[in-house]
């Protein structure tokens, strides 16, 4: 995963690049730079496009991220999950399911609104304990991102992806 975390993270850090030069004017906005920087800064990504975020975020960004916060619904990316439930979702149906979900942990995190997630990543975290197997198939990126010293630190909202890491052992098919 090593290659493909440097891969992530160039793309990643270009996304930033790019979404700090064009205004920045509503919480959609908002949130696009909050999940860009906070996947970089999970992945450890340094340098000038995250100096750059950070300052926006406790500076010009502080209102637009307090807005999109105090607005934000939890209930579609919960039903996103809940779908992948029925027997014909794929696998790509799931991982997208989960990387949702995780953009805006991640995004809450990085804007110090974690707790905005916190019922999010607890619904999430028990649908996948109770039905773990259309999970199983991400069960390896489930292991990898529970590695990342991010992930770890902030377990407790991060603990769906350890319940993935999980959900092969679980599995019963």
């Amino acid at each position: 995963m090593i290659d493909g975390e440097i891969n992530e993270l160039a793309a990643l850090s270009d996304q930033l690049d790019e979404v700090l030069q064009e205004p920045i004017l509503d919480g959609e906005d908002a949130i696009e730079v909050a999940i860009l920087a906070g996947l970089v800064e999970r992945l450890g990504g340094k340098g000038a496009s995250v100096d750059a975020a950070r300052q926006w975020r406790d500076e010009d960004g502080v209102d637009l991220l307090e807005e999109f916060w105090a607005d934000f619904d939890e209930t579609d990316l919960v039903s996103g999950v809940e779908e992948v439930l029925v027997g014909d979702a794929d696998e790509d149906d799931v991982e997208e399911a989960i990387l949702d979900v995780d953009e805006h942990v991640c995004a809450a995190l990085w804007s110090g609104h974690g707790a905005s997630v916190r019922s999010l990543a607890e619904s999430v975290e028990q649908t996948i304990r109770a039905v773990p197997d259309p999970f199983a198939s991400l069960a390896d990126v489930g292991v990898e991102f529970s590695r990342l010293p991010g992930v770890a630190k902030d377990r407790e909202l991060y603990a769906y992806w350890f319940a993935i890491a999980d959900s092969a052992r679980w599995a019963t098919n």
